[in-house]
């Protein structure tokens, strides 16, 4: 009887120490951040802990999308003010799209401070081609054509 709980102890030490050789593995995992968040596709399924993710959009939530006008708001403050995301507390914009041209500027309003996004070099897009000779995309140095992805569908001429 004594050999046995000598074994039950030495295997219940083993596993005390597997366990904190996991919980130490899993301290060194770093968490992307910032553009690396973007980078490292791989990373992505790895949640944050305390991190709530929302994916907002204009589209029609009653299915009959309504010809496509991308107009469904959560709610609009004013005439040119529409909501599409309203989260009270702490937080952080990892990640903003649109599809196509929404009219600019963006307003991201937060802790009650407006900050100003324009999503073109001019404030007419349609004469866009004509003030503007050379464009730059710079998604090309954060997707790079080894990466998978996004970086292949990149090299195609703008």
């Amino acid at each position: 009887m004594r050999y046995n709980k000598y074994i039950i102890l030495k295997l219940l030490c083993l596993l005390s120490l597997d366990g904190i050789m996991a919980q130490d593995n899993v301290s060194q995992i770093k968490i992307p951040i910032g553009t690396d968040a973007y980078k490292n596709w791989d990373l992505w399924p790895m949640q944050r802990p305390g991190v709530r993710a929302y994916m907002r959009s204009t589209y029609d939530r009653s299915g009959g999308n309504e010809a496509a006008d991308a107009s469904h708001f959560l709610f609009a403050n004013e005439e040119t003010y529409n909501v599409t995301l309203d989260v009270k507390g702490k937080g952080c914009l990892y990640f903003f799209r649109t599809n196509h041209w929404h009219g600019s500027p963006w307003h991201f309003i937060a802790d009650g401070r407006d900050n100003l996004v324009s999503e073109t070099g001019t404030q007419e897009p349609d004469l866009a081609k004509k003030k503007l000779k050379r464009l730059i995309l710079y998604q090309s140095q954060l997707f790079p054509v080894h990466s998978t992805g996004l970086g292949k569908l990149l090299k195609a001429p703008i």
